[in-house]
């Protein structure tokens, strides 16, 4: 079901400074990869059929910025952009500014009620986007890894019904290639990386 206007104007208010969705123009520039054109042009497209979900912000974006036009966000562009992903919503489950996700298991560690606000703020993020039980949730992390375990452990309980897919993050060792082919394999999706790539000047 597409987003109205009205709803995606309350989005934008409320999480566009810490989300984004998955649609990008069909350009290898890092700079056309940051643009958030698209989005704004596309609202239509727009959907919660699937949920991105990443372990926290690295640094301050601007509105829908964030997956964008990063050192490894064209692997996210690669693998969602040309498939029935496209137009997903891509948002993190903690909101504290931090490159080093060890340094954020420790913070989290000392100051445990963060984790509790973070798990309410993402249940209302949810909640905002009217996500049904069919909503997939795609996680950026494998089940044992800090993304995995805070999930598990702390959000989980909150979207019984939802069913959950496991990926190593984008910035994990390995090529484009590889990554995005596993992804989709994870995903069911069938789609050759070659002709995918051929779309991006």
């Amino acid at each position: 079901m597409s987003l109205l206007p009205t709803e995606f104007e309350e989005l934008t208010e409320k999480h566009g400074a810490w989300a984004s969705w998955a649609i990008w123009e069909c350009e290898k520039s890092r700079i056309r990869e940051k643009s958030t054109d698209i989005i704004y042009l596309n609202i239509e497209v727009l959907n919660v059929r699937n949920v991105i979900i990443g372990l926290n912000i690295s640094k301050e974006v601007e509105v829908w910025g964030n997956f964008r036009g990063g050192k490894h966000d064209r692997k996210l562009k690669y693998a969602f952009n040309d498939t029935a992903v496209r137009g997903a919503y891509m948002t993190d489950l903690f909101r504290i500014k931090m490159k080093d996700s060890t340094n954020l298991a420790k913070q989290l560690a000392i100051k445990p009620k963060l984790i509790q606000g973070n798990v309410l703020r993402f249940v209302d993020e949810m909640r905002d986007l009217k996500i049904t039980a069919e909503t997939r949730f795609i996680l950026m992390g494998k089940e044992d890894s800090i993304l995995g375990r805070f999930y598990r452990n702390e959000f989980q309980k909150h979207f019984k019904d939802n069913p959950v897919t496991y990926h190593r993050h984008y910035s994990s060792r390995g090529t484009d290639k590889a990554w995005v082919e596993s992804m989709l394999k994870c995903l069911n999706i069938y789609s050759d990386f070659e002709v995918i790539l051929l779309k991006y000047k």
